[in-house]
């Protein structure tokens, strides 16, 4: 963990590479990682736009979400490319494993089942984690970036 002051962005640019290039610069090496975002939801091509899943969202509200996570993605490994630090794509791991899966690695929607067993088991309140990675996506996550990462 880095100690002391945090220079202000450089201002140059945007913002994801500024703030990679404030890291890089910040921490004295390029051995710097970027980690794109695990698409938490699928959607099923073959269903009516007004389909809802387990979590609540129509396959057509699920269907523009996913297509935000590649762009999400082009954006941070266009920024650390810029800035010079290393990439980490994650944006798929989660396939077979979304929201609404058998053994999911994000968290639902409150009152969906797999949320509510998921924050039940955890204590935790869903409202502060809606599609974010549970304790296994976490460790999938953890798992991708430790294969990847070289010193």
């Amino acid at each position: 963990m880095c100690e002391g002051k945090v220079p202000a962005p450089a201002g140059q640019g945007v913002p994801e590479q500024d703030a990679y290039t404030d890291i890089k610069n910040y921490a004295g090496t390029s051995n710097v990682y970027a980690v794109t975002y695990p698409s938490p939801m699928t959607y099923d091509p073959g269903s009516p736009a007004s389909l809802p899943d387990c979590t609540g969202l129509t396959n057509g509200t699920r269907q523009w979400l996913t297509g935000k996570v590649p762009e999400l993605a082009s954006t941070i490994i266009s920024a650390a490319g810029q800035a010079g630090i290393h990439y980490i794509d994650v944006s798929t791991l989660f396939s077979g494993h979304d929201a609404c899966a058998s053994v999911p690695y994000a968290q639902g929607l409150p009152g969906s089942v797999a949320a509510t067993v998921i924050c039940a088991a955890a204590g935790a309140s869903c409202f502060d984690n809606w599609f974010h990675p549970n304790q296994a996506g976490y460790a999938a996550v953890e798992k991708a970036v430790a294969s990847k990462i070289s010193f």
